[in-house]
């Protein structure tokens, strides 16, 4: 099913606080949101993935990955579809934060257990998001989108 189609279906568990215009200068209520607080989880996944040799562009096809694995669309129709601002995790509904924690959780695990991650710059990045991608898609069994 995905995140997004739950979350379209189940909008209704978030509170709606604040507002924002649309194309048409029609205010809409959006919910007040607030990043999990005290985890770093994103933090040592990215530093994961930097130790295991994944530069920028292997950081941003890792998040993806496990954004794809968890939350079953990319990352950019996640933060499009949710009214989140791209690159504030906090913007993200609950339910979606806490899928991607559990995300970067799986996938942190899995990439400190693999021994080796060799090739050129590019092999080495798409090994960094497959191992991500699956570890996410693995963990992400466990919430009610994944049903």
């Amino acid at each position: 099913m995905g995140f997004l189609n739950w979350w379209a279906n189940n909008q209704e568990q978030e509170d709606s606080s604040g507002s924002q215009l649309d194309l048409f200068s029609s205010s809409q209520n959006l919910p007040e949101r607030q990043e999990l607080k005290g985890t770093g989880i994103s933090k040592r996944f990215n530093e994961t993935v930097q130790e295991k040799g994944g530069n920028k562009e292997g950081q941003a096809m890792a998040n993806d990955a496990v954004t794809r694995g968890v939350m079953g669309c990319s990352t950019k129709d996640l933060y499009r579809a949710t009214s989140g601002r791209p690159g504030k995790v906090s913007s993200l509904p609950t339910a979606a934060q806490e899928g991607l924690a559990v995300g970067k959780i799986a996938a942190n695990h899995a990439l400190n257990a693999e021994k080796e991650i060799d090739g050129n710059q590019q092999q080495v990045n798409q090994q960094i998001a497959d191992i991500s991608h699956d570890a996410a898609k693995k963990a992400g069994g466990i919430f009610p989108w994944n049903w």
